[in-house]
């Protein structure tokens, strides 16, 4: 009788050790979350001329390089939560910013469905974002930068393309440079 109760404890001592060792897996095994910081991109920033500006009335600003104008968005599209729209003067780069009306999960589950690639959770400046990619309609690299909102209820997307080694450092300091109104 003594050995069945010596058995049991050493079964529940290694099932406790199995399912530490899983837990452990787990965790070692989750995707690190990067952290992106705008005091690490302002010397970056400095090639590129330009100001902070307010994104209408979401409490966030972006760094805008000078070369990038606004441009006018159509009624139809700011109806669809477009707030944001700018190109370079030979329309070779374009930016814009959306209010989705959807959870950041179930925005990355639609993402997913429609092709989106590349998924990388990101905290930038302290908030909570996923950065994927996607093929544009002409076929260009499109990536992009979701960021929880509305306490969770929306998600603000901004969207830079053409993505690629051109761009890198101009899109790179404009998502990072996205943050809270001081």
């Amino acid at each position: 009788m003594k050995r069945d109760h010596k058995m049991k404890k050493v079964f529940a001592v290694m099932l406790s050790l199995s399912l530490l060792l899983t837990a452990a897996m787990a965790f070692a095994e989750a995707p690190a979350v990067t952290e992106v910081h705008w005091s690490d991109l302002e010397a970056t920033a400095a090639q590129f001329e330009g100001a902070f500006a307010p994104m209408a009335d979401l409490g966030l600003q972006m760094y805008i390089p000078a070369s990038l104008k606004q441009l006018e968005i159509p009624q139809e599209k700011v109806a669809e939560g477009v707030f944001l729209s700018l190109e370079n003067e030979d329309k070779s780069i374009a930016v814009g910013g959306q209010v989705v009306k959807m959870d950041l999960k179930s925005f990355v589950d639609d993402a997913t469905s429609k092709g989106g690639q590349g998924f990388k959770e990101l905290r930038v400046n302290g908030m909570q974002c996923v950065n994927f990619n996607l093929t544009g309609a002409n076929g260009s690299l499109v990536t992009n930068f979701a960021f929880s909102a509305g306490n969770g209820t929306a998600t603000v997307l901004f969207s830079f393309t053409p993505a690629g080694a051109e761009t890198a450092d101009i899109f790179r300091v404009m998502a990072g440079s996205i943050q809270p109104v001081k």
